[in-house]
C-alpha cells in the first residue's frame, strides 16, 4: 500500500524536527562555543592589557617588585575564578594570584617550553598551558614593555570548563525555544488536515463511487474555496450524468 499524502506530510514534519535538532546540537553548539571563547578571551585580554600598560608606564628598569605586582593586580579582583600570573621572558612565574600572600621567592617556578608566539594569530590559547594545570584553561598573554623591550608578560587563565558550562546553559534555552517552535509548527499541519486533506479524501471517495456507477453519491463539503468549488462541480457533473 502506497503511503497517503497525509503520511508524507507527517513524515516531512518529523524530518524537519530531526534536522532542526541536529542543527542546534551541531551547528549552533559550535557557533555558540566559538562566540563564548572569543568573547571571554577578548575580555581577559583587555584586562591583561590594562595591567601591562600600567606596568609599562611605571617601570624604570626590568625588575618587577612584589609590591608593584600586588598593587596592580587588584584590578582583577572581580575575576574570582581566574588565575593571574606575571611571567618573565625566560618563562619564570614571578607572581601567582593563587599564592599572592606568599613571597615571590617561594612561589616562583619555571614554565618548561614557554613561548608567547604559540598563540599564533589569536590572542589566546586553550590547553593546560605547558602542563601547568590539570585541566584545560583559556589563557591570554599581554606583554609588559620597558622601553622597546619586552621584559615580562601578564598571563590570565580561566577554566575552559566554565565556558563550556555557559555554552550548555545557552543551548538549553535554544532547545526549549526550538521545541516550542516545533510544536507551533503543528498549526499548519492541523490547518492542512481540515482544510485540504479531509476534503480531498472525500473527493477521492466520491470519484471511487462514480467509477462504480453510483452517480447518486453526493460530496458533503460546504467550503467556498477552490476545493469546495471542485466538490460542487463534481456533484453537478454526477447529477447531470445520472439524468
Amino acid at each position: 500500500m502506497k503511503p497517503s499524502i497525509y503520511l508524507k506530510f507527517i513524515f516531512a514534519w518529523l524530518i524537519f524536527g530531526l534536522l532542526g535538532f541536529l542543527t542546534i546540537a551541531l551547528l549552533s553548539s559550535r557557533l555558540t562555543l566559538n562566540y563564548l571563547i572569543t568573547d571571554s578571551a577578548n575580555t581577559l585580554y583587555r584586562e591583561a592589557n590594562l595591567i601591562s600598560n600600567q606596568y609599562t608606564q611605571s617601570l624604570s628598569n626590568s625588575q618587577l617588585s612584589t609590591e608593584d605586582v600586588t598593587l596592580k593586580l587588584q584590578a582583577l579582583d572581580s575575576f574570582t575564578s581566574s588565575v593571574i600570573w606575571i611571567v618573565n621572558k625566560d618563562g619564570e612565574v614571578i607572581y601567582d594570584s593563587r599564592n599572592s600572600s606568599e613571597s615571590t621567592e617561594e612561589t616562583a617556578f619555571i614554565i618548561e617550553g614557554f613561548d608567547p608566539t604559540d598563540t599564533g594569530s589569536k590572542n589566546y590559547m586553550i590547553g593546560t598551558f605547558y602542563n601547568s594545570f590539570p585541566q584545560e584553561m583559556l589563557s591570554v598573554l599581554s606583554p609588559i614593555n620597558n622601553g622597546f623591550q619586552v621584559v615580562s608578560y601578564v598571563v590570565i587563565h580561566t577554566p575552559y570548563a566554565e565556558i563550556v558550562t555557559r555554552k550548555d546553559e545557552l543551548l538549553n534555552i535554544v532547545y526549549i525555544t526550538g521545541g516550542i517552535l516545533y510544536l507551533l509548527s503543528l498549526i499548519p499541519l492541523i490547518v492542512f488536515t481540515f482544510a485540504v486533506y479531509r476534503p480531498i479524501k472525500k473527493i477521492a471517495a466520491a470519484t471511487g463511487e462514480y467509477a462504480n456507477g453510483n452517480l447518486d453519491y453526493s460530496i458533503k463539503h460546504t467550503g467556498s474555496d477552490e476545493i469546495g468549488k471542485l466538490a460542487d462541480s463534481l456533484n453537478f457533473m454526477a447529477s447531470r450524468l445520472s439524468e
